[in-house]
């Protein structure tokens, strides 16, 4: 999944793999993804692999994406259990959606200071097509086939 804003702003989240493999009984850890997140902003372009995602907490994104394309108000943030991404909706037009994505903790760039005095977050503005969510839906459901739901999300 990969969203382009008119500033050439860039989120882009893409899973890898399942971060433990071999465990089946533990919803959580059997649904853990490694995510390669890919983030150019204003402040500088960057990428980690970061288990910042569950499968089912990417269904749900996919989902939350198709919802905002069509414009559901209800459709306000894509809540993650690992607070590594934040996404939001910062305002709605006809044919265009400003997200705002914050980038914290293990996700944040190198050059952000990482704990005390000093440390922030960063937040990037995604001014893209309503249309663009669609393919961003569309695509991260797509890049989910290989990582099946292993086990009921606990969540619902």
């Amino acid at each position: 999944m990969q969203l382009h804003g008119r500033d050439g702003s860039e989120l882009a989240l893409r899973p890898l793999r399942y971060r433990w493999p071999d465990v089946r009984d533990d919803p959580w850890d059997a649904n853990a993804l490694i995510v390669d997140v890919r983030v150019v902003s204003g402040h500088g372009a960057w990428h980690v692999e970061d288990p910042c995602l569950t499968v089912f907490e990417a269904i749900r994104l996919a989902r939350w994406l198709a919802a905002v394309a069509v414009g559901d108000s209800r459709a306000s943030a894509a809540g993650l259990v690992e607070p590594n991404i934040e996404l939001s909706v910062g305002s709605l037009t006809a044919h265009r959606v400003r997200l705002r994505a914050t980038v914290e903790l293990e996700s944040r760039p190198p050059w952000l200071a990482s704990s005390g005095p000093g440390a922030a977050d960063l937040t990037v503005d995604l001014d893209v097509e309503r249309a663009a969510l669609v393919d961003a839906a569309r695509d991260l459901a797509d890049e989910l086939r290989p990582f099946p739901l292993r086990a009921n999300d606990p969540t619902r």
